[in-house]
């Protein structure tokens, strides 16, 4: 009997010594989750681009005159800060419909006119000289982007 015994403790130190690995084991996988997940908010937060606090005030103050009409076919919706050192401006092409004939030239034509604005207009050259890139994202008159322009300074 005591032979028996002494064996049924160490079958029941054996399960428990399992047991105890098992446990350590999932702990050991959840504190690896764990770390894994933290190490991915930190490199997020550390690659993300602050935006500085001027241009937030910009975009802001920008906006309080918005949505607005530019011309008889586009409207100025918004304008947003960042990410980083840069201005978003939304518009909607209020005749427009995704894929419609003139499209590619449209687009185009912004995109040259842009760029030439940006390049030579007066009125942007703190942008130019502040490094702010800009972003004029067109929309159809239903809200679905019909193409964007990204001008950045040189």
């Amino acid at each position: 009997m005591d032979r028996a015994s002494s064996t049924d403790r160490a079958n029941t130190t054996d399960q428990e010594n399992m047991s105890q690995g098992k446990l350590l084991a999932i702990l050991g996988g959840i504190l690896l989750l764990a770390l894994l997940v933290l190490g991915t908010v930190i490199a997020f937060k550390a690659s993300a681009k602050p935006v500085p606090k001027a241009l937030e005030h910009f975009a802001a103050e920008a906006c309080k005159g918005l949505p607005k009409m530019i011309d008889k076919e586009t409207r100025l919706d918004s304008i947003k800060a960042g990410p980083g050192i840069r201005l978003s401006h939304f518009y909607t092409l209020i005749h427009r419909e995704q894929g419609y004939a003139n499209q590619a030239n449209d687009e185009e034509t912004l995109r040259k006119r842009l760029v030439e604005n940006y390049q030579k207009s007066e009125k942007m050259k703190r942008f130019r000289e502040s490094k702010i890139e800009m972003r004029h994202v067109y929309r159809d008159k239903n809200g679905k982007q019909l193409f964007e322009v990204v001008l950045t300074p040189q």
